[in-house]
């Protein structure tokens, strides 16, 4: 870059001292002017931004995920009615077997008397 300067321009342009001719410094402060400056805001509503721009995004769910998280709950749902119903189910069973044990015992007991076996 420095070779194309010299090159390019000859040295009418600077000033002795090394900076720039006074006639060019005008025309490069016009430049400069309609050039976009990029200024520096607060960083507190650009955190805010991204913030909200990251909540927005995660709650953006896929409707495939949603529709299957329900069908597994559906499941989850159906399995757990069928668990509760073998629990009544063994639970009736136990009942029953309660009830032969002691018609059984007292059949014995019964018999036992009888019999004049001591109990």
């Amino acid at each position: 870059m420095a070779a194309r300067y010299a090159v390019g321009h000859s040295s009418q342009h600077r000033s002795r001292a090394g900076g720039i001719d006074p006639s060019r410094q005008d025309g490069l402060r016009a430049i400069l002017a309609r050039m976009p400056t990029i200024t520096r805001s607060s960083p507190a509503p650009r955190r805010i931004v991204s913030i909200a721009l990251l909540a927005l995004l995660a709650s953006c769910r896929s409707p495939q995920a949603d529709a299957y998280l329900a069908e597994q709950i559906r499941q989850l749902g159906d399995e757990l009615n069928a668990s509760r119903q073998q629990e009544a189910q063994m639970q009736a069973d136990l009942d029953s077997l309660r009830t032969v044990v002691a018609k059984q015992d007292t059949l014995l007991t019964r018999l036992a008397g009888m019999a004049g076996v001591p109990r």
